[in-house]
């Protein structure tokens, strides 16, 4: 996940003034990003299907959008034909990309670069808060090359997921959460793009109630950094509800592949 534009009212961090954390980067630092993670094995998910999908030549660009230390990138390409964007400052990369442009999306320069795979993990679904979707889709699709793909993979918020971001909605002053409007692609031109999806279902099954509730805090209250008292607000909701600290988390693979 990465770029939810808003910003967090944080004490100096690494030497960092507060206004220049945004919200998503303190969260992917925390023990709960790293479990749901672990526990979902979505990347892993999703480096599987991609790289069974498309096999790339070795002179094939990929572009990584917030795609933090690139990990999926990664496991398709090789280094110097995989290009990352990603605007945390205090994100430290363990591979040499052929280019890293530590900004924005919506602000980066791309130059005459022309992808054949474009991946957008967790990354447009935050960025509907301040109603660029739009132009950063149309951005992206610009830089495809003729048979390239944009991958977009982000959460449906159907079944319980929905009844839990209803309850944030109600209970958390500050909350956040993944949506993606797929009514924007429907203004794309039919003989330019060919448009797919594939939907998948995690099993979000933590030992505890507690430990499900701050995943709750990471999915949907993360703006506020008092992770126990987000927590708490989920937990009684949780135990009323579920029979055992799991419930399925349904997201969707959606492909723009350009055909002309």
């Amino acid at each position: 996940m990465f770029e939810l534009l808003l910003l967090y009212n944080l004490p100096m961090t690494n030497g960092l003034a507060d206004e220049k954390l945004q919200k998503t980067w303190i969260p992917e630092g925390t023990q709960e990003y790293k479990t749901f993670k672990h526990v979902t094995q979505e990347n892993a998910f999703l480096s599987s299907l991609l790289k069974e999908r498309f096999p790339l030549m070795p002179d094939d660009l990929v572009l990584d959008v917030g795609g933090r230390e690139g990990d999926i990138a990664r496991s398709l390409q090789q280094p110097q034909s995989i290009h990352l964007v990603d605007p945390d400052p205090t994100l430290k990369l363990p591979f040499t990309p052929g280019k890293f442009w530590n900004t924005k999306i919506q602000d980066t320069d791309l130059g005459a670069n022309r992808y054949a795979l474009i991946i957008c993990s967790h990354v447009l679904g935050y960025l509907s808060t301040h109603d660029i979707q739009e132009e950063v889709i149309t951005k992206l699709l610009g830089y495809l090359k003729l048979g390239g793909t944009l991958v977009l993979f982000y959460n449906t918020n159907s079944g319980y997921m929905g009844e839990l971001l209803a309850f944030a909605k109600q209970n958390l002053t500050e909350g956040h959460y993944d949506y993606f409007n797929e009514e924007l692609l429907s203004t794309l031109d039919a003989q330019t793009y060919e448009i797919s999806h594939q939907d998948v279902t995690f099993s979000l099954d933590y030992p505890s109630y507690e430990d499900l509730a701050h995943c709750c805090w990471f999915l949907f209250g993360a703006k506020d950094q008092d992770i126990e008292g987000v927590a708490s607000k989920f937990l009684p909701k949780l135990k009323e509800d579920l029979e055992r600290s799991s419930f399925p988390i349904e997201e969707r693979v959606m492909f723009i592949k350009k055909i002309s």
